[in-house]
């Protein structure tokens, strides 16, 4: 009786031997990454559709909207905490990507100023419902949704600041892995020649281009998004502008981290497809 209950109380022992770690899959989690960040706008657009609400003019203000807005804010902590996790190819990989982390959850904490067309609707944080202009911790704004954080220097940051600054800086990371981590030399994709020199492999080559294009996408986009004048509103647009670039932007990232997941035959090494089959 008293060894169940040392059992029971410090676990089941097992033979001595070398320790068995979970193993952890990244660039599979990668994968996955890339795949919610393709599913994300393309659910969020759908909705509009089967909803009794409007089409809103950008995806953050989607966080309005009653379960949607879960979704949201669960995608975007769910490529935060991958981006924490991840530890690339080098220190400054993982220093970088955790940066980016940071900017997905101020996204995801924080939201965009106005309600676009779910009103009344204050379910989340950092949502001040209806807000008194008398009221010191409140922004006296039409739209009424605009929380301030805090005061610094004599400057008030409301939470759309924060919105903006995460946003800004979470695609910033994610075009510099686009744009040079994924296509620097990891040791992946170099080749021996009969000669005996080494050189980029067919596949890698592939990759650094589909890299590239991401990469000069996620900058254009952000360059659009920031000379697009977005309504706080909902908007009968079939393609609001800003969605349309904040989509695309998303579809950029979640392309080039697919093809570092290797979701497809032809990005990948033939030691790769060998140590598959």
């Amino acid at each position: 009786m008293q060894s169940i209950v040392k059992m029971v109380a410090k676990g089941p022992l097992t033979r001595a031997g070398n320790p068995s770690p979970v193993p952890l899959d990244q660039k599979k989690i990668a994968l996955y990454v890339g795949l919610i960040a393709f599913a994300l706008p393309c659910l969020l657009y759908a909705s509009s559709f089967v909803s009794h609400f409007c089409r809103m003019s950008s995806i953050s203000h989607y966080y309005y909207i009653p379960f949607w807005g879960s979704f949201f804010v669960g995608c975007m902590g769910f490529i935060a905490v991958f981006l924490f996790c991840y530890r690339g190819h080098t220190k400054w990989d993982n220093v970088i990507s955790s940066i980016g982390a940071v900017g997905a959850m101020c996204v995801a904490i924080f939201p965009t100023f106005g309600p676009g067309c779910s009103t009344g609707y204050s379910g989340r944080a950092f949502v001040a419902y209806a807000p008194n202009p008398d009221d010191p911790l409140t922004v006296p704004t039409n739209a009424g949704y605009d929380y301030v954080v805090m005061t610094l220097f004599g400057k008030v940051l409301n939470s759309q600041f924060f919105h903006f600054l995460g946003a800004f800086v979470m695609f910033s990371i994610l075009a510099y892995f686009a744009l040079y981590a994924f296509r620097r030399d990891n040791g992946e994709g170099v080749v021996m020649t009969k000669r005996g020199e080494a050189e980029m492999s067919s596949a890698k080559a592939i990759r650094n281009t589909i890299y590239l294009i991401c990469g000069l996408t996620i900058l254009a986009c952000m360059a659009a998004i920031g000379l697009t004048e977005g309504a706080p509103y909902g908007t009968a647009a079939l393609f609001p502008p800003t969605f349309t670039f904040e989509a695309l932007a998303l579809f950029a990232f979640g392309l080039s981290w697919m093809v570092k997941g290797r979701f497809l035959r032809l990005v990948q090494e033939k030691s790769e497809l060998l140590k598959a089959a």
